[in-house]
């Protein structure tokens, strides 16, 4: 028996706008969020570094475009 599934959604809202990110296979978007992010350290200074120092605007589409939905709304 199988409970659950492979299927995930997250949503962020702020000032009035909603951004979500969903799909299927969960444990690959983390494995291509976790590669994208590393990726561009390459040309960092060594140190401390958090996730979104990394990340700018194009990173959710890019990662969107393996297969995940990426959706922007009003909140209102």
């Amino acid at each position: 028996m199988h409970v659950g599934g492979d299927g995930f959604a997250v949503a962020v809202a702020s000032g009035g706008s909603v951004r979500s990110f969903a799909g299927r296979r969960q444990s690959r978007a983390t494995g291509l969020a976790a590669a994208m992010v590393v990726r561009r350290l390459d040309a960092a200074s060594p140190g401390v570094r958090h996730i979104e120092d990394a990340v700018d605007g194009d990173f959710l589409p890019e990662l969107a475009a393996h297969g995940f939905e990426l959706s922007q709304y009003d909140a209102g």
